[in-house]
């Protein structure tokens, strides 16, 4: 894991720590240790992971959450798909994640509510699901039906910013997009996970404070 001391100094408490999926039990361990040692409350591991942080954090306030992620090659998820990574994330569930974070395109965002819904209540009973996407396939027209399909299945959202390509990336101006209006309808909370360092979450923090400052409290930043 990197030295993330600067960038947990400068979020605090909004920080959780994510793990890579090819994060060792040693390195598990440290970044278990540095959740409870900063006070944070959230650590974000691949699905294999869950059972092994568990047994360090199980006496603790730390959510656990499990990543998963729905990417069908060429089509709209299935029904098949989400009931698939349904049973995958109940698994996760039980061996001690509260939290599944489930990554998909956004063109697959409506036919995955319309097929978890059914049993979004009985399987998130008491847990939390969020929803990630890459914000690069967000456009501005594209936030009101996104907005909806979240509140509707009471899911919170993660934008992911998997390649940093500066001014080509747009990033401010997406991030205005969704803090222009569409957020202000949002029920869940907003995380972000930007790669490294922390100039991209101090530029979500200045616009969020300027544009929409009572959603502050619900930003989360991950940091790797």
């Amino acid at each position: 894991m990197i030295d993330t001391d600067d960038i947990l100094e400068h979020i605090g408490a909004a920080a959780g720590i994510w793990c890579a999926a090819d994060t060792d039990t040693p390195d598990l361990a440290a970044a278990a240790d540095l959740v409870v040692a900063r006070g944070l409350r959230d650590i974000s591991v691949a699905p294999a992971a869950v059972p092994i942080v568990w047994p360090w954090l199980e006496h603790t306030n730390v959510q656990i959450a499990a990543r998963f992620y729905l990417s069908p090659a060429s089509r709209v998820a299935t029904f098949d798909d989400v009931s698939d990574i349904a049973a995958r994330i109940n698994s996760a569930f039980k061996q001690g994640a509260s939290v599944a974070q489930v990554f998909m395109r956004l063109v697959d965002v409506a036919s995955f509510v319309q097929n978890l819904t059914p049993i979004r209540s009985d399987l998130f009973f008491n847990k939390d699901l969020v929803i990630g996407l890459n914000i690069g396939e967000i456009d501005a027209s594209d936030w009101v039906e996104l907005i909806e399909n979240l509140n509707q299945i009471g899911a919170s959202l993660l934008l992911v910013l998997p390649q940093d390509r500066g001014l080509k990336s747009d990033f401010v101006g997406r991030v205005y997009g969704v803090l222009d209006g569409p957020v202000e309808k949002f029920n869940g909370a907003l995380h972000w996970y930007l790669g490294a360092g922390q100039s991209r979450a101090e530029q979500v923090v200045r616009l969020a404070t300027a544009m929409q400052p009572q959603i502050m409290p619900r930003l989360k930043f991950w940091v790797a």
